[in-house]
Formats: structure tokens, C-alpha cells, sequence
């Protein structure tokens, strides 16, 4: 009987927490953009979601120290403030084709809000974000 429950709750917590990924952009370079629309919290008119880029094939470098590294993807904690349009980082976490990974949380991140520029991927992001309706 305990395995039964012990199993139960395993399954259940496992199903809780998976991703549940949407594609949202592809762009001409081949990297395609999608929202994890599991991750979408909302308070009033502030929405926090995380956000996946993927890259094709030693299309994108990594940055400074790993600047001779070919990323393979990135993940970011986004947050949008839909009332006036503006947006800011939390977290992101690149993954390189290497299996190795990047961090950088909150406090590397800059507290004012930026505002998003129409006709953009990240203005997709969160238009989508923004309409999301919770199931």
C-alpha cells in the first residue's frame, strides 16, 4: 500500500512540474523561440514565464569566457509588465553543445523595466505572454 501512494505521488509531482513547450517564432537564421506555457504566472499586470531559444547547429557562439563555446540553447526567466509594454530578465541558463552550462540569476540582471520594440521576437513573446489565459 505505501508503494502504491509513494508511487502516486511521484507520478503526480512529475506531471505537475513538466514543461510544456510552445513555439512561438523560427527566424531566418533557424533559431526558433518558444514559451513555457506551464511556467506562466500572473499577478495583475505583471506576467513571469520562461522563455527557450533554440539554435541550430554552430549557428550561435556563447559570450565572453565562453566565447569559443557553440550554444545549443537558452533558457530565461522573462517578466513582462503587459499594462505598458515593458519587460526584464531574471534568469537565463545557456546550455553549449559541450553539455556544459552558463548561469546568471537576478542580481546580474538590471531592476528597471525596458520597453519592448514592436515587430519583435521579444514583442512576440509577449503579446503571447500577455493574451495567455490560464486553463
Amino acid at each position: 500500500m505505501k508503494r502504491t501512494i509513494l508511487l502516486a505521488l511521484i507520478l503526480a509531482c512529475g506531471t505537475a512540474q513538466a514543461s510544456e513547450w510552445v513555439s512561438l517564432n523560427k527566424a531566418l537564421s533557424g533559431a526558433e523561440t518558444a514559451v513555457d506555457v506551464s511556467s506562466i504566472r500572473i499577478t495583475g499586470g505583471i506576467r513571469h514565464a520562461w522563455v527557450k531559444v533554440v539554435y541550430p547547429p554552430q549557428a550561435q557562439r556563447g559570450v565572453g569566457e565562453n566565447s569559443l563555446r557553440w550554444v545549443s540553447y537558452t533558457v530565461s526567466g522573462d517578466v513582462f509588465n503587459c499594462g505598458d509594454g515593458t519587460h526584464r530578465d531574471e534568469a537565463l541558463t545557456t546550455y553549449f553543445t559541450d553539455g556544459t552550462t552558463a548561469s546568471v540569476g537576478p542580481a546580474s540582471f538590471p531592476t528597471p523595466w525596458e520597453l519592448v520594440a514592436p515587430d519583435s521576437v521579444g514583442g512576440a513573446v509577449m503579446s503571447f505572454v500577455c493574451a495567455w489565459k490560464p486553463k
